[in-house]
């Protein structure tokens, strides 16, 4: 508390003041930790948020070691669609007409799943510093329908009858 009487985060620490092997007493240090904290809870905040957007988009969004071999992180939607693996990452990386250029969105025919998807790309900054690739994989399309829906399993048929209640209300 200080002397005003409001309160703040405080560090103590206490260290034993110690002659010819006994101890003669202690020293305490007080440190304010106020700002430290804000800034802890803020970022733990932020990173909820993000990581709630993540969660729920309608993508299946991966992230892995710029050689692919490891997959850091994968939402959701990717496990559920491709597992948890890179496998997958990997494939729809491989299939792409330039793959110089992965920052161009592109569609691709998975012959595993049977699927079309737009496949979005870029190399971000990892939080260790190291550069990795992030992927997602926005819309699919049954091989004999145009049209795009956000990841429905199998055809486009129940995206369409959403569609069309949507439509009707």
């Amino acid at each position: 508390i200080r002397e005003d009487g409001t309160k703040f985060d405080c560090d103590v620490q206490i260290f034993p003041v110690v002659s010819n092997g006994n101890t003669i007493g202690f020293m305490a240090t007080h440190s304010n930790i106020t700002e430290a904290n804000r800034a802890r809870k803020e970022l733990r905040n932020m990173q909820e948020r993000f990581t709630r957007v993540l969660e729920t988009i309608d993508a299946a969004v991966s992230v892995t070691s710029q050689n692919g071999k490891e997959l850091l992180f994968a939402n959701p939607i990717y496990i559920h669609e491709f597992g948890e693996t890179n496998e997958a990452h990997l494939r729809l990386m491989s299939l792409r007409s330039d793959s110089k250029d992965i920052t161009r969105d592109e569609e691709i025919f998975d012959d595993v799943k049977g699927r079309w998807y737009l496949v979005r790309a870029k190399k971000i900054t990892w939080i260790d510093e190291s550069v990795a690739e992030i992927e997602d994989d926005f819309y699919e399309y049954d091989d004999d329908d145009d049209d795009p829906c956000l990841f429905c399993e199998g055809d486009c048929d129940a995206c369409a009858f959403a569609e069309e209640e949507e439509a009707e209300e």
